[in-house]
């Protein structure tokens, strides 16, 4: 393991373990506030008009993905539903349930129901833990037993993350950014090439089983 601390203690927290002596742990309410959202009428939502509104499935790969989005009338009486910049958004159910993403606008939207909205000022760190094992396992955890999976407002607010001193949350955040967005640059080329080999793949059994190609 590369670059550790010179000294650790146990951080009393089962899927954190050992964590640097001078970070702490708390839950993520002590820094976030959250805000679940509103349930919107289907009825009167619009394709091309309006305020947009967040739906469960418009969060994909801690992305806000506008490709399907619905509008609503504006409605001065939801104004605690409105998303900021930088808020972390998470899916509270289905198949989706814990994914998360930030949204970078400034424009006004609204957020569904069964959307929660995780309001921090230390954002860029505080999202990584979404990502982490021990969230997935405390995900799974708390739906367990329920025929749709499924978390609470209580159950994310009383997860409890790592904390280091907010200088090192900067450098860790900025190191993350950049060493995954080189990791999805990877992937992305990888895919690629995997859906050039799948259509090479069909392209062949086409032109050899129609007599196409001699073998």
């Amino acid at each position: 393991m590369e670059n550790r601390y010179d000294k650790y203690k146990d951080s009393g927290i089962a899927w954190i373990g050992e964590i640097p002596e001078h970070w702490n742990t708390y839950q993520l309410k002590r820094c976030s506030k959250f805000i679940n959202g509103y349930a919107f009428n289907s009825n009167h939502f619009y394709k091309d008009k309006g305020i947009p509104v967040i739906r469960i499935g418009d969060i994909l790969n801690e992305q806000i993905s506008f490709e399907n989005i619905v509008y609503v009338q504006e409605n001065n009486e939801l104004e605690k539903f409105i998303v900021h910049k930088n808020d972390i958004l998470i899916a509270m159910s289905g198949a989706t349930v814990g994914k998360i993403g930030v949204y970078n606008s400034d424009d006004k939207v609204y957020i569904n129901q069964r959307v929660g909205i995780i309001r921090t000022t230390q954002y860029n760190y505080i999202k990584r833990m979404f990502s982490t094992n021990g969230f997935i396992d405390y995900i799974n955890l708390s739906s367990a037993g329920s025929a749709q999976p499924n978390i609470s407002s209580d159950g994310i607010l009383n997860f409890h993350i790592p904390v280091p001193p907010l200088n090192e949350q900067q450098t860790i955040a900025n190191y993350l950014d950049q060493k995954c967005s080189e990791i999805d640059e990877l992937i992305s080329i990888k895919q690629q090439k995997i859906e050039k080999l799948k259509d090479y793949k069909k392209s062949l059994i086409f032109e050899c089983v129609t007599g196409k190609r001699k073998v």
